[in-house]
């Protein structure tokens, strides 16, 4: 009876442990998909050619997009919603999506692949957090999506 005692716990052990090993595993294969981001110089530069995801926001339904930059400049950018030209947050601003203001250097922290901006309102003394990581490779379009396809129909008729 105690040696099965003793076997059990050592099976329970090496599940566990397993377990854990898959988990890591896992974590940095995710981790794997970010790019990892030491300033703000590295941001700029990345958020050119590449979609972010927003991790935490302080406004908790933009958590969890996927946007990229449609117009950047040196103090910040316009963002939209990576491969949705037509939700209102790519339309905000005539078009040209949501602003960032990328503020100063002091104001952003730089943690391997996440990158977060903290500002502090003195008028309404809050905090607003915004984190984000930016994506290695472009995502594919999900099954949701609709094809872009091109109109052939102005022009000539057959």
């Amino acid at each position: 009876m105690k040696k099965t005692k003793y076997y059990n716990i050592k099976k329970e052990r090496a599940i566990k442990q397993l377990a854990e090993e898959a988990r890591k595993t896992e974590e940095a294969a995710k981790e794997e998909q970010y790019m990892e981001i030491k300033n703000l110089s590295q941001l700029k530069k990345a958020l050119k050619d590449h979609p972010f995801e927003i991790i935490q926001h302080c406004k908790p339904d933009y958590v969890g997009q996927v946007r990229i930059a449609q117009k950047m400049q040196s103090n910040g950018l316009y963002s939209g919603i990576y491969n949705n030209p037509e939700h209102e947050i790519s339309k905000a601003n005539d078009g040209k999506g949501s602003w960032l203001d990328f503020g100063k250097a002091a104001e952003w922290k730089f943690e391997g692949s996440l990158c977060t901006l903290t500002k502090y309102y003195s008028a309404s003394k809050t905090e607003c957090i915004l984190s984000f990581k930016v994506l290695k490779e472009i995502p594919e379009k999900t099954e949701t999506e609709e094809p872009k396809t091109k109109d052939n129909s102005k022009g000539k008729s057959n």
